[in-house]
C-alpha cells in the first residue's frame, strides 16, 4: 500500500511539472511569435522606403518616434545603405532641414520623394560631432553638434 501511495505521488509531482514545462513553453512561443512579427513589420516598412526612395537621407527623430527606432531598424537601413539619425534634439531639427532641404517625417505613410533631403557629403568626426555638407551652387554648410550647442 506504501508503494502505491508513493508512486501516485511521484505521479502527481511529474504531472505538475510536465504542467509547468508546458506552459513555459507556450509563453516561450508566444513571445518569439511576437518577436517575429516585430520583425517582420519592420522589413515591411523597409521594403516600402527602399523600393520608393534609394539611397536618400532620412533624419528620425528619438522624441517623435519613441523606441520605435530600434538596432534591428537601423541595422535594416545600413544594409539597404540609407543613412538614419537619431538622437536629434528638437532644437537642432529646424536646422537640419533648412540645411538638406528636407522635411520632417514623422510617419511611414507619409513619405514622399519631394519631402526627402539629399546630402552629397557625410563624413563623421567622432561620437559628439556630425558633420553634414551639401554642395548647392557655391555653398556649403557644415552642422556641428556638440555639447548640446549648434
Amino acid at each position: 500500500m506504501r508503494f502505491i501511495k508513493s508512486y501516485f505521488a511521484l505521479n502527481l509531482t511529474a504531472e505538475k511539472q510536465f504542467d509547468t514545462l508546458l506552459k513555459r513553453a507556450v509563453v516561450t512561443q508566444r513571445k518569439r511569435q511576437r518577436e517575429s512579427e516585430d520583425q517582420s513589420q519592420e522589413l515591411q516598412h523597409l521594403r516600402q522606403m527602399v523600393t520608393q526612395y534609394q539611397e536618400q537621407l532620412r533624419t528620425l527623430e528619438k522624441s517623435i518616434l519613441g523606441d520605435v527606432v530600434t538596432d534591428l531598424s537601423l541595422h535594416y537601413l545600413t544594409k539597404a545603405k540609407i543613412m538614419a539619425t537619431k538622437d536629434v534634439e528638437r532644437y537642432e531639427l529646424e536646422f537640419v532641414t533648412k540645411i538638406l532641404n528636407c522635411f520632417l517625417i514623422p510617419n511611414i505613410e507619409h513619405f514622399r520623394a519631394e519631402n526627402l533631403g539629399h546630402a552629397d557629403l557625410i563624413s563623421g568626426g567622432g561620437t559628439p560631432e556630425i558633420e553634414l555638407s551639401r554642395q548647392l551652387g557655391a555653398w556649403a554648410k557644415v552642422l556641428h553638434r556638440m555639447e548640446g550647442s549648434v
